[in-house]
């Protein structure tokens, strides 16, 4: 256990349009603050990992297993392992938000996206 300025950490790209860095890990969850521009976002994919989210500032699209939700300002969402998900930034300013994965995120850890997640375009 310990305390980490996050201020102190920092930014790295995984996607376009976007700046991440992780804020807190254990041996079982990652946390990742985001700032997404507007028009960013991140195709669909699927990971093994559960994920719950909180919106701290702008207004997201989520896709979910063929649903679409709007995502503001002190919204929360989960995601449950292995369900095909997306997102984007529709709005006109910064999406910035605040995920946790369990279990840890190793590919997020290495400040990047593994490939083997995305969904294959047919």
């Amino acid at each position: 256990m310990g305390v980490i300025d996050p201020s102190k950490i920092d930014f790295f790209t995984m996607i376009p349009l976007s700046k991440n860095k992780i804020v807190a890990t254990t041996k079982d969850l990652t946390t990742l603050y985001g700032e997404v521009e507007p028009g960013g976002g991140v195709q669909k994919h699927i990971h093994p990992h559960q994920q719950v989210g909180y919106c701290l500032k702008g207004t997201g699209e989520l896709w979910m297993e063929d649903k679409t939700y709007v995502v503001k300002e002190g919204y929360t969402y989960s995601i449950p392992s292995n369900a095909k998900h997306s997102w984007l930034n529709k709005g006109e300013e910064k999406y910035v938000f605040i995920e946790v994965f369990y279990p840890t995120r190793e590919d997020l850890l290495k400040k990047k996206f593994e490939e083997k997640f995305w969904e294959k375009e047919s």
